[in-house]
């Protein structure tokens, strides 16, 4: 999960990533782990991912036969946001066997002293993989930001950006100002992306803004697909 520092002189047109976001306890906010995220998100009308939270192998095995081969393999950690550069997330596991050892690679990893349990996803990819955020700039106050997400988002750096209020129209111009938006018409034969169940996802951020329960929020990706959107991967930074 990435910070986003808004730099222009009228707040939207340019952001830069900083370091990942601090630690899981502050005097006034609570890091949701990866679960808790997308679940609070859910309650919220954003859509996650089917998955199953699990703290053992066996359990991870008995998920993965539930939601069927093949799946996504992610360790839990509170506060790891870049869990890819640990090996805690393995996108294309296609048999018990091959997830038993990778449990077993997690847990035996420089970083297995922090794994807290795994999380056993259904293995989604055709789609646009985007991101979307909430910060809160210190003059501009809540920022709504979407771009390619992936997790080559910060190589990218294709992103739009809005302070509030943000209403319908502008939540659609933000898509269009994206340099992928053309790839929602349809690219090179495949299906056109649906931008309505987006612009909802963006307007749902804009609302939790205004609400005032979440200090950040950085769900990537969120993947778009002809119908719908779903969360693949979230966390949240809850105000106490």
């Amino acid at each position: 999960m990435s910070r986003l520092r808004v730099q222009s002189s009228d707040g939207v047109r340019a952001a830069r990533a900083l370091p990942p976001i601090g630690p899981a306890f502050t005097g006034d906010s609570f890091l949701s782990d990866e679960e808790e995220s997308l679940r609070w998100l859910e309650a919220r009308g954003v859509p996650g991912v089917d998955r199953r939270s699990v703290d053992t192998l066996e359990e991870a095995v008995a998920a993965a036969d539930r939601l069927g081969y093949p799946v996504v393999l992610k360790g839990r950690g509170r506060g790891i946001a870049h869990k890819t550069e640990l090996g805690w997330v393995c996108t294309d596991v296609r048999s018990p066997d091959e997830l038993r050892r990778l449990v077993h690679e997690m847990r035996s990893g420089s970083a297995g002293a922090h794994l807290e349990g795994f999380l056993v996803a259904r293995r989604m990819t055709s789609g646009i993989e985007l991101l979307v955020g909430l910060s809160h700039d210190p003059v501009l106050g809540p920022v709504i930001t979407l771009g390619a997400g992936g997790v080559e988002a910060e190589i990218k750096r294709d992103t739009a950006l809005s302070v509030l209020p943000l209403l319908p129209d502008r939540a659609e111009a933000m898509v269009n100002r994206l340099r992928i938006s053309p790839l929602f018409d349809g690219w090179r034969g495949n299906p056109a992306i649906d931008r309505q169940p987006l612009v909802e996802v963006l307007l749902a951020m804009a609302s939790l803004a205004v609400g005032g329960e979440a200090e950040e929020i950085d769900i990537n990706p969120l993947l778009a697909t002809p119908d719908r959107v779903v969360a693949l991967d979230a966390l949240v930074r809850i105000r106490r």
